[in-house]
């Protein structure tokens, strides 16, 4: 199981992100823990968040998420902003 821990050590570092033949740069730029809602949760919940240098605008969608040091996992990953200078913002959130 994906945790907050396993992604800490991963923030501001260059990651590829695939989806459907097309491979993005990016940098995980942000780890947050999540308020916690509800008592004996197996995981603290908590959000990721990746700047993407792109012409188009990322869509929403299971990416594979490549790390140098990292096992690739897949992570639903949702456009939550997007700037005029091509960097948009991707968001995973664990609950």
């Amino acid at each position: 199981m994906l945790t907050i821990e396993h992604f800490k050590s991963f923030a501001n570092t260059p990651f590829k992100l695939e989806l459907n033949e097309a491979e993005l740069e990016a940098e995980l730029i942000k780890v947050t823990p999540l308020k916690q809602h509800l008592p004996d949760l197996i995981r603290v919940p908590f959000s990721l968040l990746f700047e993407v240098h792109s012409e188009t605008l990322p869509i929403q969608g299971n990416y594979r998420v490549k790390h140098d040091t990292m096992n690739d996992s897949t992570l639903f990953l949702v456009p939550v902003q997007s700037r005029n200078n091509g960097k948009h913002f991707l968001e995973a959130v664990f609950n």
